[in-house]
């Protein structure tokens, strides 16, 4: 029964902290073990997800665009690749973030961590006034440049 009890407990708090995670217009990407040259990964979120696998030269070697209410569980086999560095690129609404992934003669690695992580801003305008949120910059400075149609500079500003 005590058993059953602290699985219970246990269970709320892991939904509760996913939970939060997906409330916040953020995604949460769970890398999974595998064998061999194949990645395994999975995002935790509802949301329109943009994913990319992209060389060391910034080219897309492979892109899809997928929806689904549970997230999304996805499997690649890199054996196609060389050896070298490459990186997992998933991009939703609100953030872009981006994983590196070690190709070896034998295995591909998937890091846990993301290398960089772009939070979008959003920019709503209501009677004259125009808001900006920057959504967790987490202390960094924020460049602010407003063009004018001409593409000229009228507004330059950093924040920190």
């Amino acid at each position: 029964m005590k058993t059953i009890l602290r699985l219970t407990l246990v269970l709320a708090v892991v939904l509760t902290a996913v939970g939060a995670q997906a409330g916040n217009g953020d995604f949460y990407l769970h890398v999974k073990k595998e064998d061999g040259k194949t990645i395994r990964f999975a995002v935790i979120e509802d949301m329109k997800t943009e994913i990319s696998i992209i060389d060391q030269q910034d080219r897309v070697l492979y892109s899809e665009s997928t929806s689904n209410k549970n997230g999304i569980s996805r499997t690649y086999n890199l054996n196609e690749l060389l050896e070298g560095t490459y990186f997992l690129e998933v991009e939703t609404e609100s953030k872009i973030a981006r994983y590196e992934i070690t190709v070896s003669e034998k295995e591909a690695i998937l890091s846990n961590k993301p290398l960089t992580e772009t939070y979008k801003p959003v920019l709503t305008s209501n009677k004259g006034m125009v808001t900006l949120i920057i959504p967790n910059t987490k202390n960094a400075k924020v460049a602010i440049k407003i063009f004018d149609s001409f593409q000229n500079e009228v507004y330059s500003e950093t924040l920190k």
